[in-house]
């Protein structure tokens, strides 16, 4: 909250009014307290690793689609979506290690599937425009990155999932 405070007093054009202040605050005490709740009963590092991942990367998601909401087109607003389907993945799967990994795979799949979805859509409304404007270039890099992330998140529940279990 320290930057944007300073980006409205030093950097031209950066104007956050308080209730952006107050919404990111709000989203920044949600994440904090959801991971607590979720990471409390698993003293496993590499579940509290991967959940972390997961919440950094579903606020990621938020927080740069909000902002490229406003630079690029409507279209990004598919990228909203993924972190509702990471709420629900997690309630189906318990946030049980194994059912976490299955259900984070998934989401990295739908992250890439909308990743996908939105370069068919940008090249079918502009078929002979070769050159990309950086905001695009961004907003496509950045959520390739965020399905690995989230891969990577479903690789560390499995480990974790294997850990738990008793040795026979």
């Amino acid at each position: 909250m320290v930057i944007p405070l300073l980006g409205n007093h030093f950097v031209e054009g950066w104007n956050w009014s308080p209730g952006g202040f107050f919404r990111v605050a709000a989203m920044i005490f949600g994440l904090g307290v959801g991971y607590q709740a979720a990471a409390r009963r698993r003293p496993s590092l590499a579940y509290r690793v991967a959940l972390g991942i997961t919440f950094a990367t579903s606020f990621a998601i938020l927080w740069s689609n909000f902002v490229q909401f406003v630079d690029v087109q409507r279209v990004v607003a598919m990228h909203l979506g993924v972190p509702l389907v990471v709420v629900v993945a997690s309630a189906i799967a318990r946030l049980r290690p194994q059912r976490m990994a299955r259900a984070m795979a998934a989401v990295a799949g739908v992250q890439w599937g909308v990743l996908a979805a939105v370069l068919v859509i940008k090249l079918l409304e502009r078929p002979n425009v070769v050159s990309w404007t950086w905001p695009e270039l961004r907003g496509l890099c950045g959520n390739a990155v965020y399905g690995g992330a989230f891969a990577v998140s479903s690789f560390l529940f499995r480990y974790a999932a294997q850990a738990e279990q008793p040795a026979e």
